[in-house]
């Protein structure tokens, strides 16, 4: 594989398992390529978050009817 893929400088890269998510951003290019972590995520800092940033308030759909 003599052939090396060009990473966009300032990538944003994620690295997730069942626990976190950790953010990295890519700075270089090729051989001298290096990663700075921007945010680390949990469980914990999602709780409040929706896909939209934020979560709608619980709404009972039983009194809708």
């Amino acid at each position: 594989m003599s052939d090396i893929t060009s990473i966009p400088q300032q990538t944003l890269v994620v690295v997730a398992d069942g626990h976190q998510a950790i953010l990295l951003r890519t700075h270089g290019v090729k051989d001298s390529l290096s990663l700075t972590e921007e945010r680390r995520l949990t469980p914990k800092n999602l709780a409040e978050e929706g896909p939209s940033g934020s979560r709608p308030e619980e709404r009972d759909t039983t009194s809708d009817r």
